[in-house]
């Protein structure tokens, strides 16, 4: 079983080439309404004895009718998700690196969890600012008009942030939707935030 719901909204998914029973993503990452999930099954797993409307293929797993408005189709649905996906990518691939290249240049900033190896992340990452506490960091970036949220040792973020060596972080993180304008200006925000 592998869970996309971080990465699906980001990159094009095989499925097969990944040799996984079982891919589950919530697409409220990709702007579409909370409360849907979708997922693909092998047919091995499908096939398994599981709860079932009656009267449905004994490998359909749905209990009910999705709303038609909470997802796209088209004749050629996967060519078209691809291509799109496949543009969005490469765009959020040039984010990354001008996000990622303007934090490191930067000597008071600490990147958390960014190694050099930028090929398989997605546009997000963990960072902090010396002596500014993430959540006073997050408050000065608000007030600028850009949204970072911070991160704090609590909940389900404890273990995370355990992991990685640390107490809070900020977390910047693009999407398709994001230019390279408002990265500039995002950058130019924390290069000035120095205590």
């Amino acid at each position: 079983m592998a869970d996309g719901v971080q990465y699906a909204p980001h990159a094009p998914v095989d499925v097969l080439e990944l040799g996984v029973d079982a891919y589950a993503f919530s697409p409220y990452k990709a702007f579409c309404v909370k409360g849907i999930g979708f997922a693909w099954l092998s047919d091995r797993l499908a096939s398994l004895p599981h709860w079932s409307l009656e009267g449905k293929p004994a490998n359909d797993w749905s209990l009910g009718c999705p709303e038609n408005a909470t997802f796209a189709a088209s004749f050629d649905r996967r060519q078209r998700i691809v291509a799109a996906m496949s543009a969005s990518q490469s765009h959020l691939e040039s984010l990354l690196h001008q996000m990622i290249d303007g934090l490191r240049s930067m000597d008071h900033v600490g990147l958390i969890g960014v190694g050099d190896e930028l090929a398989n992340r997605v546009c997000l990452a963990l960072f902090n600012i010396d002596a500014i506490p993430a959540a006073e960091a997050s408050g000065q970036l608000h007030e600028q008009g850009i949204r970072v949220p911070h991160r704090i040792y609590e909940s389900c973020e404890k273990y995370a942030l355990e992991s990685l060596g640390v107490r809070d972080a900020l977390r910047i993180s693009a999407c398709h939707y994001n230019t390279p304008e408002e990265i500039g200006a995002f950058l130019r925000n924390v290069a000035k935030m120095v205590n």
